[in-house]
């Protein structure tokens, strides 16, 4: 392949966005990361980047290579030339001066109006249009000068300038042949839509890979008001897991999910902020209210209704109350599995309470909640996840 199709940039970006497809099989390979994806996309805009500098400063700059016409046309002006001499060699002048053109050795003065046309149209089609213009500008400039020697300006240019024009060396144009020509705008064409596309499959592939990672524990990214039913589709949420405490409800509230803390310890109730704030147009914060307030208690089935359409989440913060409101949400879980009900944001209940959850009340949690969208979040003082699988 020639090398010459593109310049130093078009060439690093065929390699940046080759480089693309290579992440996305280690992607495959080794599962949910949170660089792998975002990295293949910035590298495809990178690609674009440069793929554009190409095409606008090298390949949109390549001119066609005219030599070969150039010659042909040069060689038969030529011929002309030979035959006219050998045609009327009688006017040939022997006579040769330093101010001589190529055409001045034949005798004009000895040519009928018909032979000096031929020749000038000759002599004019011999001199290139940039030669011309050159002469025009060497004209232009010499009268120029001649002005500015008459007014006392002729020294006009100092040693400075003279200077910066040696220094300046115009730089010669990429030119190829015809098919060749074509090839690069072609190869250029194909490397902008090759980029273009990778860079929406990319812009997919972060959607799709940040959607896995979220229900994903070390491996969610920041969390986002998302619906729950997008995020359950390729990564289910499980209805049991064992989690370190507090340290997920504020990406829970952020994320647009409710809950329910169960603990029995009065000081880490206390530690649950009043609101959490999250990215929405319509509810930038989430209140979370205490069940065993100031205002009074608050009942069961309200805190059942208002977590299941995610209005609010709460904190219990007696052992008694917590064992309590477990069995009634069993209860109402129930009628709503009956109904094939389920949440429309994730609900999630959190028992931090130093007695373990009863093994059998825990197994019936997750047959209920895996059918409406609830999720039981045990802490990891004194709970175990059992092995056996929740069907």
């Amino acid at each position: 392949m020639n090398l010459d199709y593109f310049n130093q940039a078009g060439w690093i970006s065929v390699l940046l966005w080759l480089i693309v497809p290579v992440l996305w099989v280690a992607y495959s390979i080794r599962g949910p990361r949170r660089w792998l994806c975002p990295m293949a996309l910035v590298l495809a805009i990178c690609a674009l980047g440069l793929a554009k500098n190409n095409s606008k400063n090298y390949v949109n700059l390549i001119q066609l290579d005219r030599s070969a016409e150039i010659a042909a046309q040069q060689e038969r002006q030529e011929a002309s030339r030979k035959a006219l001499l050998e045609s009327r060699g009688k006017d040939v002048s022997d006579v040769r001066f330093a101010e001589d053109t190529a055409g001045d050795s034949l005798d004009r003065a000895g040519m009928d109006q018909d032979d000096l046309k031929y020749m000038d149209r000759i002599n004019q089609t011999g001199t290139p249009a940039w030669k011309k213009e050159k002469k025009g500008r060497s004209s232009a400039g010499a009268d120029d000068g001649s002005i500015e020697a008459a007014v006392g300006g002729g020294n006009a240019i100092g040693a400075a300038d003279s200077e910066l024009i040696d220094g300046m060396v115009e730089e010669s144009p990429v030119v190829m042949l015809e098919e060749d020509l074509a090839m690069a705008h072609r190869l250029d064409a194909l490397n902008l839509k090759i980029i273009y596309f990778l860079i929406t499959l990319g812009i997919v592939m972060v959607v799709v890979d940040y959607l896995k990672r979220a229900n994903i524990h070390g491996k969610a990214s920041f969390p986002l008001p998302v619906p729950s039913a997008w995020l359950n589709s390729l990564t289910p949420l499980p209805p049991v897991v064992v989690r370190p405490g507090r340290a997920e409800l504020s990406r829970l509230a952020k994320r647009g999910d409710s809950f329910v803390y169960l603990t029995d310890d009065k000081e880490s109730a206390t530690k649950i902020p009043e609101s959490f704030s999250r990215l929405s147009l319509r509810r930038k914060k989430v209140d979370v209210l205490r069940a065993d307030g100031a205002q009074g208690t608050i009942d069961d089935d309200f805190i059942f209704e208002t977590v299941w359409f995610g209005r609010s989440s709460f904190v219990v913060d007696s052992a008694a109350r917590s064992e309590q409101l477990m069995q009634r949400f069993l209860e109402l879980l129930a009628k709503r599995k009956q109904t094939r009900a389920r949440v429309k944001q994730s609900v999630h209940v959190v028992w931090d309470l130093k007695t373990p959850m009863p093994e059998a009340q825990k197994q019936q949690f997750a047959l209920l909640a895996k059918a409406t969208g609830f999720s039981l979040f045990l802490t990891s003082q004194g709970n175990t996840l059992d092995s056996s699988p929740v069907s």
